[in-house]
């Protein structure tokens, strides 16, 4: 799990556009290719990116990037986890909203049910 932090601090600056951090794009290719790979810890580094993440800017590319692809690749395998944890955690509510789910996609109808859920089909999204 510590290995796990590491590569999300890693992967963090590396989005930073501030920073402008091309040092740890090599964490950015890591953790892209662990989501594609592996669900169960793709799922984990995701964690571990959303609780980290300190501003929206972050979570924008944590969602629109990462967890969007895990989404579409890994769905029904992390769906009710994704759902459980969204229900208890704004922060996981805001990132789920970020992600873009085709409507071919095998769990759109969660997925939409989650922003309908949550308020971001009428447009409630408050920033961090």
């Amino acid at each position: 799990m510590a290995a796990h932090r590491e590569l999300a601090e890693a992967y963090l600056r590396s989005r930073n556009s501030e920073a402008g951090n091309f040092d740890d794009f090599w964490a950015f290719e890591e953790v892209s290719e662990i989501v594609r790979r592996d669900p169960e810890v793709g799922w984990e580094v995701i964690t571990i990116l959303l609780e980290m993440a300190t501003t929206d800017e972050v979570l924008a590319h944590v969602a629109a990037g990462t967890l969007e692809d895990l989404l579409t690749k890994h769905g029904l395998v992390v769906i009710d986890r994704i759902e459980s944890l969204a229900r208890r955690d704004q922060r996981v509510q805001l990132a789920v909203s970020g992600a873009w789910i085709n409507s071919s996609d095998e769990i759109w109808p969660r997925w939409n049910s989650m922003m309908e859920e949550f308020g971001f089909r009428s447009g409630r999204r408050a920033a961090l």
